[in-house]
């Protein structure tokens, strides 16, 4: 809708807001339409699930198109929560009903579609979302190129940027963003805000969306006696996980390098029988058990393939102890973890 060719911008996914009501209507369109639904609000909790359970941001699902490796991110609000385990309150709400009041008709292949107004395009979709979502303030190199091609398709002026933002009660937010991308007076800073610099801006948005810092931290605080426990516990599977690796009985499925992880998940033996007494894992859980982990690596000086090697063994024992449908998949050069046949990263995942 904006650059002279869609080739110019290239996109990981494409965004769709829509009212919560409308999702079933759309999860049963997109899977009558060769889309799968990878993850949805209110679907059972796992590992491997994309939200824990307790999940309360703006999005409500994802879709994927297997055969044209598109991905569809449906959100509910255009904005983020303070914390995503934080109710939206308010202000998101009267933020998103300002998006769909100023959206504009478009068509895409012959269908009608709303867009956002140009001047929403540039709030929302740039300055908000970078400045109150994870990005943390972290300005992506396209922002730039994207408010210039907005500015040059549409006239879109500096200061209707700023009149929106008072309009919507997010000046200072704006003001701080137009700091670090401002193609209508050549600022652009691609540096990752850190220490000083990342509070002075979490101060500057507070009266606006709160201070995500200080969530982060109370939400820290809360987890902090799980995760000590966690870390205690990773030690005794960080041993056992190293004694397996030394002594060659490392229980892992092989697979042909040419093989999905799915194909050898399915060629796999028979996995453990989950105990009758025991809730499946949710993904809370388990990135708590995660974090213990990969801290309980770093403080025992592992790295490299070996601290790797380790920490997988050691996810595997803690999870097929309790009763999980677990595998270590792969062979001598790289493992990796399969939960119910599907993939399990040890990596960290933004919530």
């Amino acid at each position: 809708f904006v650059y002279p060719s869609p080739g110019l911008r290239i996109y990981a996914d494409v965004d769709l807001v829509m009212p919560e009501p409308a999702l079933p209507v759309l999860l049963q369109a997109a899977a009558a339409t060769g889309w799968r639904v990878s993850w949805r609000l209110g679907e059972a909790d796992d590992p491997t699930a994309l939200r824990s359970a307790g999940y309360l941001g703006h999005e409500m699902a994802q879709l994927e198109h297997p055969a044209a490796g598109y991905r569809v991110d449906v959100h509910r609000r255009p904005v983020h929560n303070l914390h995503n385990r934080l109710r939206a309150g308010p202000l998101r709400g009267r933020l998103t009903q300002a998006l769909w009041q100023g959206a504009v008709e478009a068509q895409v292949g012959g269908v009608k579609v709303l867009v956002p107004a140009p001047v929403d395009a540039a709030v929302f979709g740039i300055m908000l979302n970078r400045a109150w979502g994870s990005d943390r303030w972290w300005v992506k190199p396209r922002d730039y190129a994207d408010l210039q091609a907005l500015s040059e398709a549409t006239g879109l002026t500096r200061d209707e940027v700023l009149a929106r933002a008072r309009e919507l009660g997010v000046p200072r937010t704006v003001a701080a963003n137009l700091e670090r991308c401002d193609p209508w007076l050549g600022v652009l800073d691609l540096s990752q805000p850190q220490g000083l610099h990342a509070a002075r801006l979490d101060v500057l948005g507070w009266p606006e969306q709160g201070s995500r810092l200080a969530a982060e931290a109370w939400f820290g605080l809360l987890d902090l006696p799980g995760d000590v426990a966690a870390l205690v516990g990773a030690y005794r599977w960080l041993t056992e996980a190293e004694r397996s690796i030394d002594g060659g009985q490392v229980p892992v499925v092989p697979h042909a390098e040419a093989r999905s992880a799915g194909e050898a998940a399915a060629a796999a033996p028979a996995v453990l029988e989950g105990r009758g007494d025991r809730r499946p894992i949710g993904r809370q859980a388990w990135r708590t058990m995660r974090r213990g982990l990969m801290r309980a690596v770093r403080l025992r000086g592992l790295s490299g393939e070996r601290a790797e090697k380790v920490a997988h063994v050691a996810a595997y024992l803690a999870l097929s102890r309790r009763g999980e449908p677990v595998k270590l998949v792969g062979d001598e050069e790289r493992l990796m973890l399969t939960y119910d046949g599907r993939p399990l990263a040890l990596s960290s995942v933004d919530e």
